[in-house]
């Protein structure tokens, strides 16, 4: 899947926003016992790990597709006549 949303990098963290919801992964530090690995934090809450650069914003990416996919159902629900 290609990446069309707009990622702005600094000094090994990136930022987005999708759907709404902001996006940020995070290079972790050589002296860090998670060094080299990419931490994912949605809305500022942590999500996980990933190895690569890659796989932590497509886990961003599916996060906040999940959760806006649920909101709405929620709202549909709520909104069906009996």
């Amino acid at each position: 899947m290609a990446d069309n949303i707009q990622w702005k990098s600094t000094r090994g963290v990136h930022d987005a926003m999708v759907n709404g919801r902001k996006c940020r992964v995070v290079l972790y530090p050589d002296s860090s016992p998670l060094a080299g690995s990419y931490g994912c934090y949605l809305d500022g809450q942590y999500k996980g790990i990933a190895k690569s650069i890659d796989n932590a914003k497509s886990r961003c990416r599916s996060l906040c597709s999940l959760a806006s996919a649920a909101h709405d159902r929620i709202n549909l629900r709520t909104w069906q006549p009996n």
